[in-house]
């Protein structure tokens, strides 16, 4: 019985997660995020951030994209700032903000540390 009730709650959790996806704006992918977030924040800023994180396992394994800023967005967020050379303190704020827009313009590979600019690859830092 608990078992199949845990299971009904992922349903729905994956479910409303799928359908605010769904419901998001079509925007560019090279849109930037301006506005800094933290535990509590929710909205398309959030669940852009949460794509664009997602995209790495070892920086946000667990992939939600919820449009929430919870404790996982908050341990992937401080993933992206140590592999940056950044204070971890999993707050986007406005010296991720930076790193994460360029990155996220250029087509950052987030497993290699790679910018693909017009298809040829450049080391940024390893």
């Amino acid at each position: 019985m608990i078992k199949t009730i845990l299971f009904i709650k992922y349903t729905l959790r994956v479910v409303f997660a799928f359908l605010f996806i769904v419901s998001l704006p079509m925007t560019s992918q090279a849109s930037t995020l301006t506005q800094q977030l933290d535990i509590g924040s929710s909205g398309t800023s959030v669940a852009a951030l949460q794509s664009f994180l997602a995209q790495d396992n070892t920086l946000y394994p667990q992939g939600l994209v919820t449009g929430y800023y919870g404790f996982l967005t908050k341990a992937a967020v401080s993933n992206f700032q140590s592999r940056n050379g950044l204070v971890a303190d999993g707050k986007f704020n406005k010296e991720t903000i930076e790193i994460f827009d360029n990155q996220r313009i250029n087509g950052m590979n987030l497993t290699n540390n790679t910018y693909m600019n017009n298809g040829s690859a450049s080391l940024v830092s390893e």
